[in-house]
């Protein structure tokens, strides 16, 4: 066995029927969905030969790279199946590496179906229980655990540390930090910190992967530079594109193992390649260009900016176009909408609206949905309640917002504000539904009657692996949900004024 395993927990390690829309399923609590219901729907990753994985999310494939650059060998570092570590692991190995993404279940979309329903969501259940084997195996082994990741900032405290069992928590990203680590441990001089931090690695310092990911995603940016002060992306280091050859590499790597479909991932997809805050048309239709004489099939994006779309609508045209050429009739990403409050966009996130004016914005979504709509694009706009200083009046212009967009096939997906990271709002308090005000419960259910008219139709386009009687299980599954909205609907509401009274 190697002496660095590399592993995550059952719900992160999950491919989720290869529909990457459908990780947002981990974030259910138990009391909502049981157990052997979520199991069903959300199969685990499928292991490899000698209890390795073969398709690891994108976070472990990157620690595995920046290893290997940094000089370890590829006999040193294992990615594990989580079900193969008792079998596996034995006093050969010296580190446990964990990647965790919503531990300890405080994420935003976490939050918010937990703190509605009640329950103990499955991100939170998985990881802790994996912890639990994970601390029966280093009293029998003796290895240190090293844990990282995007849901770092969950677990950024010595109480919580111990409590655990994790030996050191790496901070960020961990390009130039796990490495050092790691070696440091081995050499038997580990540091005194059990926080661990380093600066965020150039673009060109970012390796190319050495295996293919689950979702297939291949990384083209890092960072933002919008300047959002609730957004982790934007702290975690400058906006930076990727060099085209670390792209292009990690594209042969998934068609060298018979994958043909990537999606490019990016906070801002649109602007890659660009030195400021709006698109690079040239850079982005070469980016996409290269993957397809690469030999790539289809190529998908995960988020983009509104912006961007509305602003610079020449973009969106000549990349359909592009896409178009290669056989892909339509196209999708989930750009944040955040809210409908010209105010709270001036006073938190003033870079989303550049170069438009904050009292621009519901112009500018409506201008982005309308291009979309023109090029058959199609849109998952996250949303966020509770934001810091938000009052009725900025919740009841987000819910008039989208009542006006009733005419895009588009899904609103509003989630809890959570104080992430090392973000600007870092010290806040978390919203959570006993703080909902009736303008908030107003509000998820407009966004909820618009997402039941489009949901099935959206997922049936991307769910192209999942057979009927699946497809037939998901259908009958919004059919219930849409009736159990409409049901309480009168009741949530009477209940929200109830309590804003008291």
């Amino acid at each position: 066995m190697s002496n660095i395993v590399l592993t995550a927990d059952r719900a992160t390690l999950s491919h989720y029927r290869h529909n990457l829309y459908l990780g947002f399923l981990s974030c259910l609590p138990d009391r909502l969905c049981p157990e052997y219901i979520y199991k069903t729907i959300v199969p685990a990753v499928e292991p490899g030969l000698g209890g390795t994985v073969k398709l690891p999310h994108l976070s472990l494939r990157a620690v595995e790279a920046a290893c290997f650059h940094a000089g370890f060998k590829s006999e040193d570092i294992t990615i594990l199946h989580p079900d193969a570590l008792e079998s596996k692991i034995t006093t050969d190995a010296k580190i446990v590496g964990i990647s965790v993404h919503d531990p300890l279940g405080y994420g935003p979309a976490t939050t918010t179906w937990s703190t509605i329903f009640k329950g103990i969501p499955f991100n939170r259940i998985y990881f802790l229980r994996l912890m639990d084997r994970v601390r029966a195996l280093k009293r029998k082994h003796g290895f240190k655990v090293v844990v990282g990741g995007p849901g770092d900032w969950q677990l950024a405290s010595p109480a919580t540390l111990d409590e655990i069992g994790i030996d050191f928590l790496v901070l960020g990203e961990a390009e130039i930090a796990g490495p050092k680590l790691f070696g440091a441990i081995l050499a038997g001089r580990p540091p005194d910190d059990r926080l661990v931090k380093d600066r965020p690695p150039a673009a060109q310092e970012i390796p190319p992967v050495l295996g293919p990911s689950a979702h297939h995603l291949v990384e083209i940016t890092r960072g933002c530079g919008r300047g959002c002060d609730y957004c982790g992306p934007d702290t975690s280091g400058n906006f930076r594109s990727l060099p085209l050859d670390k792209i292009l590499s990690d594209v042969r790597t998934h068609i060298g193992h018979g994958i043909r479909d990537v999606t490019f991932h990016s906070d801002d997809s649109l602007r890659y390649g660009s030195n400021s805050l709006l698109a690079d048309k040239d850079a982005l239709l070469g980016l996409f260009a290269k993957a397809f004489e690469a030999g790539a099939g289809r190529v998908t994006i995960t988020h983009a900016s509104l912006v961007n779309i509305a602003t610079q609508p020449d973009v969106v045209r000549a990349l359909t176009k592009l896409l178009n050429a290669h056989g892909m009739d339509f196209f999708g990403c989930q750009p944040g909408l955040e809210t409908g409050s010209a105010r709270l966009i001036g006073r938190h996130m003033k870079g989303k609206v550049y170069p438009r004016d904050p009292k621009d914005w519901q112009e500018v979504i409506i201008q982005a949905l309308t291009v979309m709509k023109a090029h058959h694009w199609y849109a998952i706009c996250t949303l966020i309640c509770g934001l810091p200083e938000e009052d009725a009046e900025d919740v009841a212009a987000t819910t008039a917002l989208i009542r006006r967009l009733g005419n895009f096939e588009a899904l609103f997906i509003p989630l809890f504000f959570a104080p992430t990271g090392l973000t600007r709002l870092h010290d806040r308090e978390r919203f959570v539904a006993d703080a909902m005000l009736k303008e908030h419960w107003e509000l998820m259910l407009a966004c909820w009657d618009h997402n039941f008219k489009h949901l099935y139709n959206l997922y049936s386009r991307v769910a192209r692996d999942d057979g009927p009687a699946f497809k037939a299980l998901i259908r009958s599954l919004i059919v219930l949900l849409e009736g159990w909205v409409r049901i309480r609907r009168g009741y949530v509401l009477r209940k929200a004024e109830k309590t804003r009274r008291r």
